[in-house]
């Protein structure tokens, strides 16, 4: 009996792929004319992808015209239906395939055995000692089991393939290889288990027995593959043999002369293809055509990609057929961007631009994911949601994003910062509901987290909750927003305090666990911030099938602490694709490479064209190099090039299609793909001008959108409300203010906006100062009544008071209290001299006098650090700074008129429990607790005038000040007489500095 020969079929480049196989189809392809015609069906099609096989039941359905369609079984060729294939000898006697969780476990098991056993290695105590580098080194393992699956190769001859010689670098490479060549395969036969790859190749070789023995009984094709995997090649043939089957090929070049066919090499775009059809075992010239399309583009698209042993022929080739090159490139056009985000841009508008054509469709193609994000947030601006076949990861998504925002808090032990940003997470309400629970969220940021929280840890919350209690019945100044608290939203945070400590505080045992408990406990805790959270979201069910694939392979991964846990959740939760993005665009998508190889669109847009990015970079990966890959029969880096070279030539084919690239790319210099160079070259042989297929105008479009058509610089506000607006009582300190800044004044006296408390993400300066002062505050309390006590012994006491809540941060420990025992010491012993004069000490004593300005009643207040009345009858006025304290001038001159001033008021007896008294000390006392733990800065009064003096010359000045304040023109300027340009005003962003200064304006 004669064999028939194997029926193998291609469409051009040119041709639309889907469009003509469901037209020939419908015809009855593959039958011959003659052959009774089955119902639709029982026809069998596979394509390569899922994205292929969707669209093509809604163009099969199209061009039939019918309102009703029973539609052909369309399955993808790496994704068949099992249901077809059970029986005897079916895939019901396959092995099942472990989960791609329960490989990844079971290999960072044994590499916690493989470090136990090999401790002398560097590797081994990296993996013992990181939990990160286990799971990176895992996951590249597993890739190569991946490799060898799919390839259906073994690791035979192991030792052979490294030599004999190996250094102990290499020896412990080889050990972990053979992790996987002897005990993997053992734990995956004990359980009847193989690799995901191997049941695959497993799947497509007995759909290949049963198109071969004639068990399917047809029409049968396969159509887009270009057959890189095994498996799939002898799929492909049987295919092909098949009386009622057939193949068909994308874009098999058939104008290529023999020497250049024969020349091919792993990098071009047809060596999978040749490969392909010698197994099938035909020549090219037996390969139908079932749709040319346009013909000078496909003659275009094969001089391109003319192999690089006969790439001299351009010469000949080309000479002469610039008219016909000219054809061939209409429609091509190229855009060079100056870098990744201006690509983006431009690759936005010319998405945007095709929607002006009623019922045309675009695509972006490209393997490049971050382009892909920038195009996605670029088109937001035009309110457009553009369909990304690649989808996000899950982890951005729902309660996944939840996870993350909670294991991220966990890692930073609970900061007041990552705290807020995980109870401010859209699904977290505590069971409150998320009106009420917002509410009391601003409440606990605002009241307790701000200013209160430098402590971190959960119990650091409870720190922050008594501290602000604690300051609230002290009647201690604090925000306007935290001053009109009642005593009912004091109760409901202190409760929601409680609620979530008892949420959370289960998620800080330090104890080594089994990996279900953690996962168990975790999830308890993500139950507990959303218990209203909606599980029937799609998002939330796919968090819930890596939840649960976590849960059922949890007993293979080693007993662990919760941060190794924490890792394996989060890399689960992000390497889960999530592609449900709703509301996208019709007749906009972003596809990978592969996927765009079949699907038809009006315009094309091959982005990302830049060398390393497309084609990726050949990486023969860290375990094998290209000898070894030889010997393991694994395939060279360079057939990735080659595979990608033709996804390329695919989209050359589009009748509309957009070439960009980017001349830097995270700032460093990048060179066009290749692929790009040819085409230039090509262009120039021909004769075709480079402004044929120059599209630069986009980019000068991209360009255009964020220069305004009129630039107005801001200028600097000059604010001038109404007398009767403007502030009449002021602090000393405020006084500083409205010397240097009457903007600052402005803003919180008669705008009464108030910068909110700094969040602490860690103990800093700030919070080192507000501990330092009110410890010395309580200690000049204590010292009215306890003079006679020891001054060290009392400020440790009061020291230890104020840090005892703060001992479980060990950057306060180790670091701050250190430095406040040196201060108290140096204090102490000040002290000691000061009592040598002094007759009593009173401590934030607050002080007001008034006074008339042009007819309006003012007054100026005080809270003084520290006043002592001195044995001689005069005071002393004492300022304790942390940070830097001003200088001997800047008193003098009126700038840090602070000191002075409590003097004047001193002086005029405003001090109600102080009698008057004239000042002739007043001293800063710069408190640092470094080596100079401490030092006293006495302001020296100028020759002419006493101190107390300049403190009433500094009134006088300041009522005048206030005079000019009472005209109505009299703006409150902006950082009038700051010391430096760069130093930092509260109301810098509401004064818009950043745009006025850069403007010029004065």
């Amino acid at each position: 009996m004669i064999k028939p020969r194997p029926k193998v079929f291609t469409i051009a480049p040119s041709s639309r792929f889907l469009q003509v196989l469901a037209q020939k189809i419908l015809q009855g392809f593959p039958l011959s004319a003659s052959a009774v015609k089955p119902p639709l069906s029982d026809w069998t099609i596979l394509l390569p992808t899922k994205r292929a096989v969707r669209e093509f039941n809604t163009i099969l359905a199209e061009c039939s015209g019918r309102e009703a369609l029973l539609l052909p079984r369309v399955q993808p060729l790496g994704d068949l239906d099992e249901d077809r294939l059970q029986g005897e000898g079916g895939a019901g006697d396959l092995p099942n395939a472990m989960s791609r969780a329960g490989q990844l476990f079971t290999v960072m098991t044994l590499l916690q055995d493989w470090a136990i056993a090999y401790p002398q290695v560097s590797l081994a105590r990296e993996i013992s000692g990181s939990p990160a580098q286990s799971l990176g080194l895992a996951t590249s393992l597993l890739k190569l089991v991946d490799q060898f699956e799919t390839e259906e190769s073994d690791f035979v001859n192991l030792q052979e393939a490294y030599g004999a010689d190996l250094s102990e670098h290499r020896n412990a490479i080889l050990t972990l290889i053979e992790l996987l060549q002897k005990i993997l395969p053992q734990k995956l036969e004990a359980e009847n288990l193989v690799g995901p790859m191997a049941r695959r190749s497993m799947l497509i070789r007995l759909e290949a027995r049963r198109v071969a023995t004639g068990i399917v009984g047809g029409p049968i094709i396969a159509a887009g593959s270009t057959g890189t995997i095994p498996a799939t090649r002898a799929l492909l043939k049987a295919i092909a043999g098949h009386p009622k089957g057939a193949v068909v090929l994308p874009g098999l070049d058939q104008l290529m002369d023999e020497e250049s066919w024969d020349a091919i090499t792993a990098e071009h775009p047809q060596f999978t293809l040749k490969n392909l059809i010698g197994e099938i075992e035909i020549a090219r010239v037996d390969v139908g055509e079932l749709a040319v399309g346009n013909v000078r583009r496909n003659w275009f698209i094969s001089e391109l990609m003319r192999p690089s042993a006969t790439a001299e022929r351009w010469h000949i080739n080309l000479k002469g057929r610039g008219a016909d090159m000219s054809t061939a490139l209409q429609g091509v056009k190229c855009v060079e961007a100056p870098n990744r985000h201006h690509e983006a841009r431009t690759i936005a508008l010319i998405l945007r631009e095709a929607l002006e054509t009623p019922g045309q469709t675009a695509a972006l193609i490209t393997p490049d994911r971050d382009l892909a994000k920038r195009v996605k947030a670029e088109l937001l601006r035009f309110d457009i949601v553009i369909d990304d076949s690649a989808g996000e990861p899950l982890i951005k998504f729902g309660l996944a994003s939840l996870t993350q925002a909670l294991l991220d808090a966990i890692n930073e032990e609970f900061s007041p910062a990552s705290l807020i940003a995980l109870l401010a997470h859209p699904d977290c309400d505590v069971g409150l509901g998320r009106d009420i629970f917002l509410h009391q969220l601003r409440h606990l940021e605002i009241a307790v987290l701000r200013g209160y929280g430098g402590t971190l840890g959960l119990d650091g919350l409870y720190i922050a909750m008594e501290r602000a209690l604690e300051s609230r019945q002290l009647k201690q100044r604090v925000h306007p927003l935290v001053a009109v608290l009642r005593d009912e939203d004091w109760d409901a945070l202190k409760s929601l305090t409680h609620d979530l400590h008892m949420i959370l505080s289960p998620l800080t045992s330090a104890e080594t666990q089994p990996l279900g408990i953690h996962v168990n406990v975790l999830m308890a805790a993500v139950q507990g911030l959303a218990p209203s959270a909606d599980l029937s979201h799609p998002e939330n069910i796919a968090y819930g099938a890596v939840v649960d694939e976590l849960r059922s392979e949890a007993w293979r991964f080693p007993k662990c602490d919760f941060f190794s846990a924490s890792i394996m959740v989060l890399h689960a939760l992000r390497m889960e694709p999530y592609r449900n993005t709703p509301a996208t665009h019709p007749r906009l998508a972003i596809y990978g490479v592969l996927e765009a190889r079949l699907i038809p669109v009006d315009v094309a847009i091959l982005g990302g064209l830049n060398e390393g990015i497309w084609p990726a970079l050949t990486d023969p990966g860290p375990w094998f190099n290209r000898t070894m890959r030889s010997k393991f029969e694994l395939p060279q880096p360079e057939r990735d090039i080659g595979s990608s070279a033709h996804d390329f030539n695919q989209g050359l084919g589009y009748p509309s299609v957009y070439l960009t690239w980017s001349k830097r790319v995270e700032g460093s210099p990048q060179n066009p793909s290749r692929w790009v160079l040819r085409l230039r070259t090509v262009a120039q042989t021909a004769a075709v001008s480079a402004e044929q297929f120059d599209a630069g105008q986009w980019s000068t479009l991209a360009a255009a959108m964020d220069q305004p058509a009129e630039v107005t610089p801001h200028s600097k506000p000059k604010p001038t409300p109404s007398v009767e607006q403007r502030p009449t009582r002021f602090s000393v300190s405020t006084v500083e203010k409205l010397i240097r800044d009457p903007y600052a004044v402005y803003a919180s006296k008669i705008l009464r906006v108030e910068p909110l408390p700094y969040l602490f993400k860690s103990a800093d300066a700030p919070l080192r100062g507000m501990l330092f002062h009110e410890a010395i505050a309580r200690w000049n309390q204590q010292q009215r009544f306890y003079l006679a006590v020891d001054p060290y012994d009392l400020l440790l006491e009061e020291g230890k008071r104020i840090f005892a809540p703060l001992q479980g941060d060990p950057e306060i420990t180790s670091f701050w209290w250190p430095r406040f025992k040196r201060m108290a010491l140096w204090l102490g012993d000040q002290e000691i001299e000061f009592r040598k004069n002094t007759s009593a000490v009173h401590a934030e004593i607050e002080g007001e006098i008034g006074f008339d300005v042009a007819g309006v009643t003012c007054a100026l207040t005080a809270r003084a650090d520290r006043i002592d009345l001195l044995k001689n009858g005069r005071a002393r006025i004492v300022d304790y700074k942390t940070g830097l304290a001003p200088s001997n001038p800047q008193v003098l001159s009126g700038m840090k008129p602070q000191l002075p001033l409590e003097a004047a008021i001193l002086a005029k007896g405003g001090f109600k429990t102080l009698p008057a008294v004239i000042s002739d000390n007043l001293v800063y006392m710069h408190i640092s607790g470094n080596r100079d733990a401490g030092k006293i800065i006495n302001i020296k009064p100028a020759a002419d005038k006493t101190l107390t003096e300049t403190g009433l010359s500094h009134l006088n000045w300041f009522k005048s000040l206030l005079a000019g304040y009472q005209i109505e023109t009299q703006p409150y300027y902006p950082r009038a007489n700051m010391f430096k340009e760069e130093e930092a005003s509260d109301y810098d962003h509401l004064s818009r500095y950043a745009e006025w200064i850069l403007a010029g304006s004065s």
